[in-house]
């Protein structure tokens, strides 16, 4: 049976959104990508899946997005990506729900772990 969970990504970096799209899609993964917060408060159906987050973007940050899904009683898990070591935002993205907290430049190999530990393995993903 197919994975039929998406991967979200929002991040106002394009050069982020566009590489970390090819990754989780050459393992596997639907994605979708977002520019923005609020491009992707829009456009969020409540469909499966788990939601790569920046933190900080103009307008609302991830922080902001992240109290809406709480808000919502969204059971969509968040991983954070941020290019920031700011230990408090750090405190408050754990304490809103995060279920890991990545720096920038991302590792693929644990953004990958990450993402098949919430959602599970992609779907064209052949056993061993």
């Amino acid at each position: 049976m197919e994975n039929q969970a998406t991967v979200f990504v929002v991040d106002d970096e394009v050069e982020v959104r566009e590489s970390l799209s090819v990754l989780l899609r050459s393992a596997g993964y639907a994605v979708a990508a977002y520019p923005s917060a609020r491009a992707f408060m829009r456009a969020y159906d409540d469909a499966p899946g788990c939601l790569l987050l920046d933190i900080l973007m103009p307008g609302l940050s991830g922080l902001d997005l992240q109290d809406w899904l709480v808000t919502k009683r969204s059971a969509l898990p968040v991983i954070i990506i941020t290019g920031q070591r700011d230990e408090v935002t750090h405190s408050e993205a754990l304490l809103a729900g995060a279920v890991a907290f990545l720096h920038k430049p991302i590792d693929p190999e644990e953004l990958l772990k990450h993402v098949e530990q919430v959602i599970g393995p992609a779907s064209n993903e052949k056993a061993s």
